[in-house]
């Protein structure tokens, strides 16, 4: 059986502590660049989905050929959203193309 490594990456726009931490800028770069940057370099990761609920990390997603294809609800954005939540719903809107993934692995930012 071929493995098939789906990258998933949450990255809301709101935080608790640090507002807008996955846009900071560090070194150059958007905080969530590094994470995306890793996971495009992986040789182990077949596709990237990002689930943000930010235009501007999705228009940075998008840049990147990743999957990010809507934005999502704030009842799966605020700080009481579970991370196991947001994947269910990222997976059932992927359908029938989740048939392709054997394997689900996940990058925080």
């Amino acid at each position: 059986m071929s493995i098939s490594i789906l990258g998933f990456v949450p990255a809301r726009k709101g935080s608790k502590g640090v507002k807008n931490k996955n846009l900071r800028n560090i070194n150059g770069s958007p905080l969530i660049e590094y994470t995306l940057n890793a996971a495009i370099k992986s040789k182990y990761i077949d596709d990237i989905l990002v689930s943000t609920d930010s235009e501007e990390i999705q228009a940075i997603a998008k840049q990147k050929n990743l999957i990010c294809k809507h934005l999502r609800p704030n009842n799966l954005s605020n700080d009481t959203a579970l991370t196991i939540d947001v994947i269910k719903y990222e997976l059932l809107k992927l359908g029938k193309n989740l048939k392709k993934y054997t394997h689900l692995m996940l990058l925080q930012p």
